[in-house]
């Protein structure tokens, strides 16, 4: 080996070494390079190529993909949330409103604007650099359907809250959620019921509302929504198993007393799903 000793090796490839042998060493080493110029390369293409189109069931929307970690992002989201997108496609009509409550880097939006032609998506997201980047992402994706981001907190009461600043990646995060230990920012908050009142704000034919935790504050702050307007609602519940910041047992809740919160208003539970420590629900409602 020359001038290169054993105990110069890194941990990983002297026990390689011990284990299967040099040449075992080499071909893992190369391997090792190539993946990381390859990754490197890649990067590169998506930087300087700035969008993305990635697909659901043969439903396409495009990202901004110019950072390495709104690549991953985008890619994990649509990746984790398959099933959810392809049934959510599935069921808008090319009028509905859909409102996309909890909207984080906008996956859900970007894939209903590429189904509603005449109608709007409305993506409510309080942490301002998950905003940013989607609006980013649903520049990309307007087509003739009417956008709109509202940067508040959806609640069951109007004023302000502190909401968590968590550590992010390139300004990105997927978690943050109301009344942190830590450092926080301020948020405007209302219920769904009082904003659509005397406000162009279209009150929605479909709502998915993923909020970490605070679905309750969500859910009750919109029942005469879900009473008179809403046609189907997905909505993931943490509860307290979950590794959300926040948890609905906070709130006084538990999935069954959530779901009936939903049922009183008139719908039917349609599928209900656990999904590692969180409960995923699809709800329709009866009328």
């Amino acid at each position: 080996m020359g001038k290169y000793m054993l105990g110069d090796l890194p941990d990983r490839a002297l026990e390689t070494y011990r284990s299967e042998g040099l040449q075992s060493v080499v071909i893992k080493g190369n391997t090792l390079v190539r993946n990381k110029v390859k990754n490197k390369a890649e990067n590169g293409y998506w930087r300087i190529k700035g969008t993305k189109q990635l697909y659901v069931d043969g439903t396409g929307a495009t990202f901004d993909v110019r950072s390495q970690a709104a690549r991953k992002k985008a890619e994990s989201h649509c990746r984790r949330e398959s099933e959810l997108l392809s049934d959510l496609i599935d069921t808008l009509e090319p009028d509905d409103v859909f409102w996309d409550v909890g909207a984080n880097i906008g996956v859900f939006s970007c894939f209903a604007a590429q189904k509603l032609i005449d109608g709007s998506v409305i993506a409510f997201e309080p942490f301002p650099p998950n905003v940013q980047q989607l609006e980013k992402n649903l520049s990309h994706n307007e087509n003739d359907t009417e956008i709109l981001v509202k940067n508040i907190a959806l609640s069951d009461s109007t004023g302000d809250i502190e909401f968590t600043s968590p550590e992010t990646q390139n300004g990105l995060t997927s978690k943050s959620a109301i009344n942190p230990n830590g450092e926080t920012i301020t948020v405007e908050t209302y219920p769904a019921d009082e904003l659509v009142q005397g406000s162009p704000i279209a009150p929605p034919d479909i709502v998915k509302i993923d909020v970490e935790g605070v679905e309750p504050l969500v859910l009750q702050g919109m029942t005469n929504i879900l009473r008179n307007h809403c046609r189907v609602l997905y909505c993931e519940i943490h509860p307290k198993e979950s590794n959300a910041e926040h948890t609905i047992d906070e709130f006084g809740e538990t999935v069954e007393s959530l779901i009936s919160l939903i049922t009183d208003q008139g719908f039917t539970i349609v599928h209900k799903e656990r999904r590692h420590n969180e409960v995923q629900i699809k709800a329709e409602a009866d009328k």
